[in-house]
C-alpha cells in the first residue's frame, strides 16, 4: 500500500504526526491517553504520554472478545476467583504491555475500540491470586484514575469545551422518585421500553404488569444530598423531586447549570437506539392526551438538539445509562453520546443495572471530593476507593458500572 500510493501514505501519516503532536500539547504530565484498535488476531495499543509515544502489539485468539463480554456479565453479579482470573487476564493483554510507560503516571485516558467498550478497565488487577477480602485486591483503579472517550479527536474537542470559562459553578439535580404515593411513574403506553432489554427490565425498573416505573427511594437522598453540599459552600444548588422533576422542567432549566445530574431510570434500545432513553415524572393522562407537554421520557434522539451551554458534566444516574447499538469504530450509541455532541464535555453513566442506595452513596461522595478541588476523574476515583474500602461494597458489582467519558 506504501508503495503504490506514496502521496496518500504520506499524507496520513503526516496526518498522524499532527494529531499525536496536538494530543500531547494537550496531556499534562502525570497523564497517559491509551487508544486500542482490536483485530481477530491481534491487540494494537498506543500509549502517547507529554514527553513520548509507545506502541505494542498483542497477539489474541479467538477467545479474547468473548473474554471481555464474559467478565463485563459476570462482574455485575460477583467477582469471586472466576472473576479474578479473567480481571487479571485482561490486564495481562491490555495494560501488562504498557505498564513501563505508565508508571509514573496517576492518570489514564482511555480510547476502547470494539468489544472493549464494555469494559471497565478500573475493575482490572495484576494479580490472580484471590482472596475472600476484596478490600486487598489490586484493582487498577487504586493506582490510576481512569476517564474514557470515543476518540482522541473528540477529547481533544471537549478538552477545549472544557477549558471555556463558567459563569457560575452552580449544581441542577432530578429525582422523580416515582412512589406508590406521588402516581408520577404510571406508564400510559410501553412501546418506549419495548426493546431487547424488556426481561432485565421486568425485575429493574418496570413493574412485572409493565404498568408502573418501580420506585427509586434513595435518589431523593442523593439529590438533596448534593444540594446541601453545594449550598454549604454558598454555591447555587437546586433539585426538583417527584412531579416538579418533569422533561419540561429539564429542558427548562437545565441550560443555566454547570452541573447536570439525572436520578433515575434509564432504558436501553440496542435495536433503535435513538429511542433508547431516560424517564422523567409521567404526564398524567388528559396533558398527555392533549399534547400540552413532554412525554416523559427523554430520548437519546433529543439529546443530540439540547441547548446546555453552561454543562461542564451530566451525571446519568441510572441503569445502563451508557450502553446501546455498538457501532464498530464508533463505540455505543447511547444517551450519553448525544450529550456529548451537545456540547457536554463530561458524562459520568453506568454500564450495567446498579444499586439504588449503594449509587446515592458514591454519588455524594464523587461530588463531596469535586467541590473540594479534585478534578472529575480523581473525585470518581476517590468515591470508588471509598466503596473499595468498606468490605460490604467492595465488590466491583457496586461500583464498577459507573466511568467517566471526558477529563
Amino acid at each position: 500500500f506504501k508503495n503504490e500510493y506514496p502521496d496518500y501514505y504520506k499524507l496520513k501519516y503526516q496526518q498522524v504526526v499532527a494529531d499525536i503532536s496536538n494530543i500531547q500539547e494537550q496531556l499534562d504530565a502525570n497523564t497517559t491517553l491509551i487508544n486500542y484498535f482490536t483485530t481477530d488476531s491481534l491487540l494494537i495499543i498506543a500509549a502517547i504520554s507529554k514527553d513520548k509515544t509507545a506502541y505494542e502489539v498483542v497477539k489474541t485468539d479467538s477467545l479474547f472478545n468473548q473474554k471481555v463480554i464474559d467478565y463485563h456479565i459476570d462482574i455485575k453479579f460477583n467477582f469471586t476467583e472466576k472473576e479474578l482470573k479473567s480481571s487479571a487476564y485482561l490486564y495481562y493483554h491490555l495494560i501488562k504491555p504498557i505498564e513501563e510507560h505508565i508508571k509514573s503516571k496517576s492518570n489514564l485516558i482511555i480510547i476502547p475500540h470494539g468489544k472493549l467498550y464494555y469494559l471497565p478497565y478500573e475493575t482490572l488487577s495484576k494479580s490472580n491470586i484471590y482472596s475472600n477480602d476484596l478490600t486487598t485486591v489490586n484493582f487498577l483503579i487504586k493506582d490510576y484514575s481512569v476517564n474514557y472517550h470515543h476518540s482522541a479527536t473528540l477529547w481533544l474537542n471537549s478538552k477545549e469545551k472544557e477549558e471555556e470559562a463558567t459563569e457560575n459553578d452552580n449544581f441542577i439535580g432530578f429525582a422523580p422518585v416515582f412512589g406508590p404515593k406521588i402516581n408520577n411513574g404510571y406508564i400510559y403506553s410501553n412501546d418506549w421500553i419495548m426493546d431487547s432489554t424488556k426481561n432485565e427490565l421486568t425485575n429493574r425498573s418496570i413493574s412485572k404488569d409493565f404498568k408502573y416505573l418501580n420506585p427509586l427511594e434513595h435518589s431523593e437522598k442523593e439529590v438533596k444530598s448534593i444540594v446541601k453540599l453545594f449550598n454549604k459552600q454558598k454555591k447555587e444548588g437546586k433539585g426538583f423531586f417527584h412531579q416538579e422533576a418533569n422533561e419540561e422542567n429539564f429542558k427548562l432549566y437545565s441550560q443555566n447549570y454547570k452541573y447536570i445530574h439525572i436520578a433515575s431510570h434509564s432504558f436501553t434500545n440496542d435495536l433503535y437506539p435513538n429511542l433508547s432513553g431516560i424517564a422523567f415524572s409521567q404526564p398524567d393522562t388528559i396533558n398527555l392526551i392533549n399534547k400540552k407537554n413532554e412525554d416523559g421520557i427523554l430520548y437519546a434522539g433529543e439529546t443530540y438538539n439540547l441547548h446546555l451551554p453552561n454543562a461542564k458534566l451530566v451525571v446519568l444516574s441510572s441503569c445502563k445509562s451508557g450502553l446501546g447499538k455498538l457501532i464498530q469504530g464508533e463505540g455505543f450509541l447511547s444517551l450519553s453520546r448525544g450529550f456529548l455532541y451537545s456540547g457536554t464535555p463530561n458524562i459520568i453513566f453506568s454500564l450495567w443495572n446498579v444499586k439504588d442506595e449503594q449509587t446515592k452513596d458514591l454519588m455524594v461522595n464523587f461530588y463531596q471530593y469535586a467541590l473540594h478541588g479534585a478534578n472529575y476523574a480523581n473525585a470518581l476515583r476517590k468515591a470508588k476507593l471509598e466503596m473499595i474500602g468498606n468490605p460490604k461494597t467492595a465488590q466491583p458489582k457496586y461500583w464498577g458500572a459507573w466511568v467517566l467519558v471526558g477529563h
